[in-house]
């Protein structure tokens, strides 16, 4: 997928997670190959290929050298620029990654695929009175339509810095609403790839 650009400093890309042979971990710092040593293979290359493509990213936008790009953890465990950088999100379904740079603060991504079935009590935690017409879908309707919401959910959380903690259930979301607001944070379904429900939020709390 080409960069998208939301609104007037966000961006995202997102791209097919590789299934197999090994990642390129040479943007990685020391301690973050070290880390990712004993993982499973999987799970190695999802972290590898979240870390790389973020800095790639930061560095198409800065300028800067992608394997000088200092990553941290934040207090609830995700990524972030260090010494006040760009703001910087990584998530990953299990066919894609994807992330999200803003130059100016806060910054949420989240990308999802439609479940294999629909936990009606989930819809019902999360869609708050639009649980009953989601439900009303046919299957397939359905489910994608419950992907988009927690898209938007979980990058709505992420971007105030919160991610679970934050309760991502709580954020209302219409179905089939292109953009919105919420406690200070707009967030933006973006065109997906099928099949996947892909949002961005941007925060004005804790500006970087």
């Amino acid at each position: 997928m080409t960069l998208v650009r939301v609104g007037s400093a966000a961006f995202v890309r997102v791209l097919p997670r590789p299934e197999h042979g090994q990642q390129d971990d040479t943007v990685l710092s020391p301690e973050e190959r070290a880390r990712c040593a004993g993982m499973p293979p999987h799970r190695r290359r999802e972290f590898v290929h979240g870390r790389s493509l973020v800095r790639h990213l930061v560095a198409e936008l800065t300028g800067a050298d992608p394997s000088r790009i200092p990553l941290c953890l934040d207090a609830r465990g995700a990524p972030r620029v260090a010494h006040g950088g760009p703001g910087v999100s990584i998530s990953h379904s299990t066919r894609h990654t994807a992330v999200a740079v803003r130059l100016d603060g806060p910054v949420g991504v989240d990308v999802q695929e439609p479940p294999p079935v629909v936990n009606e009590r989930m819809v019902r935690r999360c869609c708050g009175a639009q649980a009953q017409a989601l439900l009303a879908l046919g299957p397939s309707e359905a489910r994608v339509a419950f992907a988009r919401v927690w898209a938007v959910q979980e990058a709505v959380v992420k971007a105030m810095r919160l991610g679970l903690a934050g309760a991502p259930w709580r954020v209302p979301v219409q179905l089939n609403e292109p953009h919105g607001l919420w406690h200070g944070v707009a967030w933006r379904s973006l065109p997906h790839v099928e099949p996947v429900a892909l949002a961005v939020a941007t925060s004005s709390v804790g500006q970087v």
